[in-house]
C-alpha cells in the first residue's frame, strides 16, 4: 500500500525533513567533484556549494603565444565540473524529497 500525502504527516515529518535537507547542505561543502579538459591537461575540482575548489594546470599547456587555448581548457574544465556538481546536489536533494514526499 503506497503512502499518500497527508498534510498531517507533513507537519510531524517536518523536523525530520528539515534534518535532511539541513545534512545535504552540510555537506555539500566537502563533497566534490572533478572535471578535465585536454586529455587531462587542465582538472578543476568542484565542491556542492559551486565552489572552484582546486584549479591544476599541467605545465605542458602554458603558452605565451597561445593564452587563449589554455583559457578555453580552463573554461571548459570548470563548465564541466560545475554541470556534473549540480546534477550531483541535484540527486542527493531529490533523494530527500523521494524518501519525505512519496508519489500517490
Amino acid at each position: 500500500m503506497e503512502k499518500s500525502l497527508n498534510p498531517e504527516d507533513l507537519f510531524q515529518n517536518s523536523k525530520a525533513i528539515e534534518e535532511d535537507l539541513l545534512k545535504v547542505l552540510a555537506n555539500s561543502r566537502a563533497k566534490t567533484v572533478t572535471a578535465t579538459a585536454g586529455g587531462g591537461m587542465v582538472t578543476a575540482t568542484i565542491n556542492l556549494e559551486m565552489q572552484i575548489v582546486s584549479l591544476k594546470i599541467e605545465k605542458e599547456v602554458i603558452n605565451p603565444d597561445d593564452a587563449e587555448m589554455l583559457q578555453d581548457l580552463v573554461v571548459s574544465a570548470v563548465n564541466e565540473g560545475l554541470n556534473q556538481a549540480q546534477k550531483l546536489f541535484t540527486r542527493e536533494l531529490s533523494e530527500v524529497t523521494l524518501k519525505n514526499f512519496p508519489r500517490p
